[in-house]
């Protein structure tokens, strides 16, 4: 069975949430509590599979009356039957609807995913508080310092990622959304053990390359990227959304998996030779440019 690949997802749903993180980051350290960082990382970490573990609960206890039961799985099989629905439809607007059409997709698309960053919001904050915790014993800024526990830090992240995220891939097979059940109980906590784990292991490996002075490639082309990491990100999804919506080339649905992973690869290379470009001639990035000139209120 040929799989479609899907558009990119435009970037400014992101760009709110992680808006919304910021804030809830700044709240918790105004509020005196730095001093438990470490606790407030773990708690909300815990936070999606807690919730999962709950609803699970609450479907087996209303599993065992008769009546519940039967209206509870109606409500289910009605959920997945809309998901379905607003896919396909949203499938249709995005290669043949007009533009205001797919505006009013995504308003729609937000509005229905709203309840899920229960699922996403806590982790990404507790790995902020995680990270502030890190900048403040100074672990990044003297890595030097600190190679053996980057060294174990990075073992430990592949031994743990690895099985985590194959237990995740083979529970996101067998999970089926709205239904609460083991299944998503392992697909949530795999997904979160596995991704802390690759990244505290990436975190690591980074530090371990930098302390052996083997970043020549990474500074000579993936640096101008990062230096532009506000431009190129808002870039790639105004490509995507011309390659994949009907007011561009209308490719949503039409692109395999392997072609879209192409397409991908294409577009960041052209990023990091437009990136080089561009450094070349100007200090900063287009947006990077507008955005310290709002932020300080004069030309840099």
């Amino acid at each position: 069975m040929n799989t479609k690949a899907s558009p990119v997802n435009p970037s400014d749903r992101i760009i709110f949430i992680d808006a919304l993180r910021g804030l809830a980051l700044f709240g918790i350290l105004m509020v005196n509590l730095q001093y438990k960082i470490k606790r407030w990382s773990i708690f909300l970490v815990l936070v999606p599979p807690i919730i999962t573990a709950l609803l699970i609960a609450m479907v087996w206890a209303l599993s065992q009356i008769p009546e519940a039961k039967e209206a509870m799985n109606a409500n289910i099989q009605e959920s997945v039957n809309e998901i379905t629905r607003n896919v396909e439809h949203a499938t249709t607007i995005y290669a043949e609807g007009s533009f205001s059409e797919i505006i009013s997709v995504r308003i729609k698309e937000y509005l229905t995913i709203l309840p899920g960053s229960v699922f996403i919001f806590p982790v990404i904050l507790g790995m902020f508080l995680l990270g502030f915790l890190l900048a403040r014993k100074k672990i990044l800024t003297e890595y030097m310092n600190h190679l053996c526990f980057f060294k174990k830090l990075f073992w430990w992240g592949i031994g743990i990622g690895i099985p985590a995220n194959t237990l995740y891939a083979i529970a996101s097979h067998y999970s089926i959304l709205s239904i609460p059940n083991g299944w998503m109980l392992l697909e949530t906590t795999m997904h979160i053990c596995g991704g802390i784990a690759f990244g505290l292991s990436f975190i690591s490996g980074m530090a371990i390359l930098f302390a052996k002075k083997k970043t020549g490639i990474f500074r000579k082309f993936l640096a101008p990227v990062g230096r532009m990491a506000l431009t190129n990100y808002l870039l790639h999804s105004i490509i995507g959304s011309l390659l994949f919506y009907s007011y561009g080339l209308g490719l949503i649905g039409e692109v395999e998996v392997w072609q879209g992973i192409i397409i991908a690869v294409l577009i960041f290379l052209a990023q990091v030779a437009f990136s080089r470009w561009w450094l070349s001639h100007y200090k900063f990035g287009p947006l990077e440019w507008l955005w310290r000139s709002l932020t300080y209120m004069k030309r840099p």
